[in-house]
């Protein structure tokens, strides 16, 4: 049995559909039901990170109010927890890991040399480091060409851009980017972060006197799209600790740690979302299933709750049923692990599902047909629809998607 509170952290791959998770003496891999599947002993362990084709999982011994891991390692595995290599790395920063999509290059904050660190994950040498003050949070594009990180000293703070794909001699190019339009400061701030799906946008949160704070920015242009300004988690700095971040939704929407629950936000504007609550158990980290439309949590085993409805919209349903277990299927059928969303499926193998705008799920509005949308009257009924598209049901009614 896993005690909920030695769970470090917690990672899907939604091509394996496999859920990775650390404690401080193993690593388990688990089925997308849940289900063990192995474990491999590991000691200290802290973080993890994931890509299409290994896991890495970050060991060391907590220093400095657990913020940095003094001799720490990293041991990178394959799926099926097959051991890859295993990467010296000195003293880190324990929330900053993060690999290429292919898996070929990692990054991590060194803070013994105030650097972020890009490696070569199979031969274990650097490729690049770069850095000023005291760097933490880094995270990795997909395709491993920039890297990004927040870092802070006492009364100063910045966010920096490095270019990985620039990088000669050992050295990368580093920028700063435009300082966020925010209350929130930069200075004495531990950071997390997290790219898009397609990398061209990143989201790094903080910590700091003016409470935490989640600031996004496009990567082409370097600018600052929106920000979101939280409550601080803690009075000392010492137990300062960033809003964990992922996202969702093909990259439409953010998800943010706060106390007690997930807060979405839709990435085109900073608009909030309805939240999800948490199964009442301390996050340390959590996990996100766009196919089956779910948030892992920590647990043994790891519980999971299914996307707020109003979450979605028709081609995000669309793609997650398209590419989800059970599919194709027959007309008016759903496959069981989606009954319980609240939604109108219109299964005609969605060869409408194009439409000239989102539907308005929060209103009622659920799912197009052609230039039509299918509007439920009676919010009561929150079965699914089993006839064809184009028949009516008591409770719903056509309309124009003007």
């Amino acid at each position: 049995m896993v005690d909920i509170m030695e769970v470090m952290y917690i990672t899907f791959h939604h091509h394996h559909e496999r859920l990775a998770i650390c404690t401080a003496d193993q690593i388990q891999l688990r089925d997308a039901e849940a289900n063990l599947l192995r474990a491999s002993p590991i000691s200290n362990g802290k973080w993890l990170a994931s890509c299409d084709t290994s896991v890495a999982v970050l060991c060391g011994k907590a220093s400095y109010a657990c913020a940095s891991l003094q001799d720490a390692s990293i041991s990178l595995f394959t799926w099926n927890l097959e051991p890859l290599s295993k990467i010296d790395v000195d003293e880190v920063d324990c929330r900053g890991l993060s690999l290429s999509a292919d898996g070929k290059r990692l990054v991590v904050t060194n803070w013994e040399r105030c650097q972020v660190t890009v490696f070569d994950t199979s031969t274990g040498r650097v490729i690049a480091m770069a850095g000023e003050s005291i760097p933490s949070g880094a995270s990795l594009s997909p395709d491993g060409t920039i890297a990004v990180a927040g870092t802070a000293d006492q009364g100063t703070g910045a966010l920096l851009l490095f270019r990985v794909d620039l990088a000669e001699g050992g050295q990368m190019p580093m920028e700063k980017l435009p300082p966020p339009k925010s209350q929130v400061g930069l200075d004495d701030a531990p950071y997390f972060s997290v790219f898009s799906p397609d990398g061209k946008k990143v989201a790094i949160s903080n910590e700091s006197w003016g409470g935490r704070g989640v600031f996004f920015y496009d990567i082409e242009t370097r600018q600052n799209l929106w920000c979101i300004e939280l409550e601080s988690s803690a009075e000392e700095p010492e137990a300062w600790s960033p809003p964990r971040l992922a996202f969702a939704e093909n990259g439409r929407l953010l998800l943010v740690e706060v106390p007690g629950k997930i807060r979405a936000y839709r990435t085109s504007d900073g608009a909030p979302q309805e939240d999800l609550p948490s199964p009442g158990v301390p996050l340390a980290g959590f996990a996100v299933d766009d196919v089956r439309r779910r948030v892992w949590f920590p647990g043994d085993p790891p519980p999971h709750l299914p996307f707020p409805p109003a979450w979605s919209n028709s081609h995000t349903i669309y793609n997650s049923l398209a590419s989800g277990p059970g599919f194709p299927h027959k007309v008016g059928e759903a496959p069981a692990v989606y009954q319980p969303l609240e939604l109108v499926f219109i299964l005609q193998l969605f060869k409408t599902h194009q439409a000239r705008r989102p539907p308005r799920c929060q209103s009622g509005t659920i799912f197009p047909a052609d230039d039509c949308i299918l509007e439920r009257v009676d919010h009561s009924d929150h079965n699914p629809l089993r006839q064809p598209v184009g028949e009516a049901k008591p409770g719903y009614r056509w309309s124009q998607a003007v």
